[in-house]
């Protein structure tokens, strides 16, 4: 049984349950795998690393604790994942008392859960770890499927995410402190992916997990090139990612973040010339609301995520500063 949005993982849980199907986690536990709130204070209790946080409805009890825990910066989210307002950086009380209630309606909207999460800004750089758990004769088993290392813009948007070798130090890290952190949270089954930072003083920091629901375009390019559908693993009840080191693709992968702009150049003529650059793959224009919301888009653009894949890495650098000109000129362009 798999959700197919964020919103569907309790009821999903709930019949999966009914209906003695594998489900995403142990019953009564759904929130674990739903609220961020909610994780940070368990994966805590585990004696797991996380920052420092605040889940409340209230904004006055926001800003007092904001005056308790000075901080460089916060991010402010709402509690429920796959809310698609926010996360947001607040460098101060100001700019948290500016975005509060459109975080905090969208919140309610969409989730029915009014209630944010206030946490101190974490510097280590980000990544996401993709797993799919099956439930064996002995409990859970987890599997690291993928690890995507975050690279941001100086404007701080979010630039391109590329993929790494599950076989380095950094990555087995990663990979161990996740199957602690599934444990604590009650996953036994299906896939879920891991919003991690790195600090190399203190190590791996959850920052949130969630079930995989959906599929982008984007999403379906990489797991075809992977030979691996963790949507469809999670339905057929096997872990797919428990593979040979041989069958494992050797090619690189990047997600490229742009706008296609909307005024001197046709939008599809942007496209064309995407679309012909010897490593992509993927041309989706109707990325994810995460990735629509951190993309460098530029006023009156369509958010536009890029997908690259060769066996040199030095290709994709090659193709990657191509789209990063491409992008420049089209700017320049839009403002003559």
């Amino acid at each position: 049984m798999v959700a197919a949005s964020p919103a569907g993982v309790e009821l999903a849980e709930r019949i999966a349950w009914q209906l003695r199907l594998p489900g995403s986690g142990m019953p009564g536990s759904v929130h674990l795998r739903t609220d961020r709130g909610v994780q940070t204070e368990a994966l805590s209790r585990a004696g797991i690393a996380v920052p420092r946080t605040l889940r409340t409805t209230s904004f006055v009890e926001a800003l007092a604790w904001a005056d308790c825990h000075p901080a460089s910066a916060y991010r402010l989210a709402s509690a429920a994942i796959g809310v698609t307002a926010g996360p947001t950086e607040c460098p101060t009380k100001q700019s948290i008392a500016a975005v509060w209630p459109q975080i905090q309606g969208a919140a309610f909207h969409q989730s029915g859960n009014a209630a944010l999460v206030l946490r101190e800004r974490v510097a280590g750089r980000q990544y996401v770890v993709d797993s799919v758990t099956r439930l064996g004769p002995d409990g859970p088993q987890h599997a690291v499927t993928g690890i995507w290392a975050h690279a941001h813009a100086p404007t701080g948007l979010l630039d391109r995410i590329d993929l790494l070798h599950r076989h380095d130090l950094l990555a087995r890290r990663l990979s161990l402190y996740v199957c602690r952190a599934l444990d604590t949270l009650g996953v036994t089954s299906g896939a879920l992916s891991c919003h991690v930072a790195f600090e190399p003083e203190h190590g791996p920091i959850m920052l949130s997990a969630g079930v995989v629901t959906n599929r982008s375009r984007a999403d379906e390019a990489i797991w075809e090139i992977a030979g691996h559908d963790p949507i469809d693993a999670a339905l057929d009840g096997a872990c797919c990612a428990s593979r040979h080191s041989s069958d494992i693709p050797r090619c690189r992968v990047a997600r490229i973040y742009v706008n296609a702009p909307r005024g001197g150049a046709p939008e599809s003529a942007v496209l064309q010339a995407l679309a012909v650059l010897p490593t992509a793959v993927c041309i989706d224009t109707n990325p994810s609301s995460f990735i629509a919301r951190t993309a460098p888009l530029l006023p009156g653009g369509k958010a536009c995520e890029i997908v690259l894949a060769d066996e040199m890495p030095g290709a994709i650098e090659r193709d990657y500063q191509r789209i990063r000109v491409l992008m420049a000129d089209l700017h320049k362009i839009r403002h003559m």
